[in-house]
């Protein structure tokens, strides 16, 4: 009975040496956050792409952690485990960023090249207690435009550019920024072409296309002006896609809810 109350006492005593007291709690004892992945999201595609989590306090501003994690954190719906003094903390996270550049609080796109694949999560944790968790939920911030012409022997496009005065979106309130865009789109077929386009702040947006022989003519569509008929949202949380079908007598705008490979038609919209 002697030794049991020893053994007893001296586990106790370990207890009281590990843990924190009362007076201690917010500042000695760190809260542990797992960050879970966004379920929408292959596992897998966390591994090819890069992440950067900002933890910061609500209250201060004060930042707990700026950076990147493993992607193997993320990996088969496990959580990023980050510890953090006790506290309420916003959290911001930023996948997929390759050539666009920051400028402070703002993702720009360099000069004659193309929106990255740009997820963005914004949200708020109480880490007042030992531990606490949130789950991603990763917004789209770029629209992938889809051109294809009906063309002819008389009108085959060889160039596709568009241009725009919006080059990039603030991480933080994902409001588009000012500043020249210009893109020639990848051909993709006889008859098409693709690019990723940033966040609009107006519709500015247009499209010029060469075609013809040896002398090239050029013609200019105001797709910016047309994509707002079409009731286009550039301020939704996540953008959706564009398809403009264009031939020699019309234009025809469809646009296409992203839901990575599975979207939703809205019909055709005839100018």
């Amino acid at each position: 009975m002697t030794v049991r109350r020893t053994l007893s006492v001296l586990f106790v005593f370990f207890l009281l040496a590990v843990s924190c007291d009362i007076k201690e709690e917010r500042v000695g004892c760190p809260c542990v956050l797992s960050i879970y992945p966004d379920g929408s999201i292959d596992g897998n595609t966390y591994k090819s792409i890069s992440n950067d989590i900002l933890v910061y306090d609500f209250a201060t501003g004060r930042k707990y952690y700026d950076g990147s994690v493993e992607s193997d954190n993320f990996a088969g719906g496990k959580p990023c485990k980050l510890k953090i003094p006790k506290s309420s903390v916003n959290i911001r996270g930023i996948f997929g960023v390759r050539a666009m550049k920051e400028d402070g609080p703002v993702l720009r796109i360099g000069k004659g090249l193309q929106a990255d694949s740009v997820f963005v999560y914004s949200g708020y944790a109480d880490c007042l207690g030992e531990t606490a968790s949130d789950t991603l939920d990763l917004a789209k911030q770029w629209c992938s435009v889809r051109i294809t012409f009906n063309q002819n022997e008389n009108w085959k496009v060889s160039e596709c550019t568009l241009s725009g005065e919006w080059n990039g979106f603030d991480t933080s309130t994902l409001e588009a920024a000012r500043g020249s865009f210009y893109f020639e789109a990848e051909a993709t077929g006889g008859d098409s072409f693709i690019a990723r386009v940033p966040r609009q702040g107006d519709n500015s947006l247009s499209l010029s296309v060469a075609y013809g022989g040896d002398e090239k003519q050029y013609r200019e569509f105001p797709v910016g002006k047309l994509i707002e008929e079409a009731r286009f949202d550039w301020n939704k949380k996540d953008l959706d896609d564009v398809v403009i079908l264009i031939d020699r007598a019309q234009i025809q705008v469809q646009i296409i809810i992203a839901d990575w490979e599975k979207g939703t038609d809205y019909g055709n919209v005839e100018i």
